[in-house]
């Protein structure tokens, strides 16, 4: 796994946990001629300490199922929950579906890996590496060399919510418009305790939604992202909608939302709405 170190030093030094983390390096790290910190070996607050002094800011360390749901606990920003746990029929009916999605769009979609797997034969063989990126062509090298009965941890590739907000001060309902997508982003990054909504179980609100006002950047910030929804209100002007268009041109299947009006009553309801538009699918897998 790549972490940041100054995650390591602060699990290494937290007098929250009940016993020691302990975090071991999977590769040698050289800071210097005389410093060397050995793979296997494990990474003690000093050496992470002198790690961050001389720039290093992150390292690969031994994927380790404790230390992960640590990080998740505390840095939920950096360290996503999985997405889904999927079967090995799954993965292999997803992944086929890609396949074939991916030839009618130009945005290429995939899974990527939320765990470690090895080789069934050879334990020591590691097949499948935590974060990586999982495609057709991965798949198909791996497979045959899987547990059939494996349940696979997965994120899945496009991630997050763009607002587009067309906000003009020339406009004569601007302050409504300023508002609405205040509102709007509000009840995404933050929603009120009372909701009980939650839009994914990786979704992070601080730093999965995304503000576009230029139509311009529309599909250069979606493509860049990997976003998951575009959402935006009616009665755009037509720079906007164009830019809706051409989206929808670059890809067949992108997920775009309108929403009127986010009345104070009504936030968990527009969260039901915005979670349904956000893990549907516009293709079927069944047809694939």
């Amino acid at each position: 796994m790549n972490i940041f170190v100054k995650d390591i030093l602060n699990l290494l030094e937290s007098k929250k946990l009940d016993e020691p983390v302990s975090v071991e390096l999977l590769f040698d790290v050289s800071v210097s001629s005389n410093y060397r910190i050995a793979a296997k070996e494990k990474l003690t607050a000093e050496n992470a300490r002198y790690l961050l002094d001389h720039k290093i800011e992150k390292i690969d360390v031994l994927y380790d199922k404790k230390l992960l749901s640590l990080l998740i606990y505390f840095y939920p920003e950096r360290y996503r929950v999985p997405t889904s746990s999927l079967s090995f029929v799954e993965l292999d009916k997803i992944i086929s579906a890609y396949k074939e999605i991916n030839k009618k769009s130009s945005r290429q979609r995939y899974l990527i890996s939320a765990t470690e797997i090895h080789d069934i034969k050879n334990p020591a063989r590691l097949l499948l590496e935590y974060n990586e990126k999982i495609d057709f062509q991965k798949w198909n090298d791996i497979k045959t060399r899987l547990d059939k009965n494996i349940k696979l941890d997965v994120f899945y590739s496009e991630r997050g919510i763009i607002v587009l907000a067309d906000l003009s001060s020339k406009q004569e309902n601007y302050t409504k418009r300023f508002l609405q997508t205040t509102e709007l982003v509000s009840l995404l990054v933050n929603p009120p305790e009372k909701v009980q909504v939650k839009i994914c179980h990786s979704f992070v609100g601080t730093v999965d939604v995304i503000r576009v006002d230029d139509p311009s950047e529309l599909q250069s910030v979606y493509s860049a992202n990997n976003s998951k929804l575009v959402i935006f209100s009616e009665n755009m002007r037509p720079e906007y909608t164009k830019a809706l268009a051409q989206l929808k041109e670059w890809d067949k299947f992108v997920r775009l939302l309108m929403i009127k009006n986010i009345n104070p009553g009504e936030k968990e309801q527009n969260l039901q709405v915005i979670k349904r538009s956000y893990q549907t699918d516009h293709w079927d897998i069944n047809d694939y």
